[in-house]
């Protein structure tokens, strides 16, 4: 049986777990999803004022991995716009509300 890391949250301490966890398991041994309440994963946090100030035009140029990124070269389902609402550790779950559709 395929074990499973969730990881909540999909900038820079979420993904930076994810990718290690990959990187030491292959998918075949190690299922990885991440929720990310945003749209975005790996975003350059400390580059927020650069785009602001106009030095930086493109906020795109601030994310270091897109989401498909993630899917397609490490094999971590990255899940944006979804929300966390509950985690029943007794019975290893996760609930999560997709913010686009409401769906859970």
């Amino acid at each position: 049986m395929t074990e499973r890391l969730v990881v909540v949250g999909g900038d820079a301490a979420g993904m930076s777990a994810a990718s290690p966890a990959r990187r030491r398991r292959g998918p075949d041994d190690l299922e990885i999803v991440a929720f990310e309440r945003g749209s975005t994963t790996s975003y350059s946090a400390c580059g927020i004022p650069y785009w602001i100030g106009d030095v930086v035009s493109d906020r795109n140029r601030l994310i270091s991995r897109h989401p498909a990124t993630f899917r397609h070269s490490f094999a971590i389902d990255v899940r944006i716009r979804t929300e966390v609402e509950e985690i029943d550790l007794d019975r290893r779950e996760v609930r999560a509300r997709d913010l686009e559709t409401g769906s859970t």
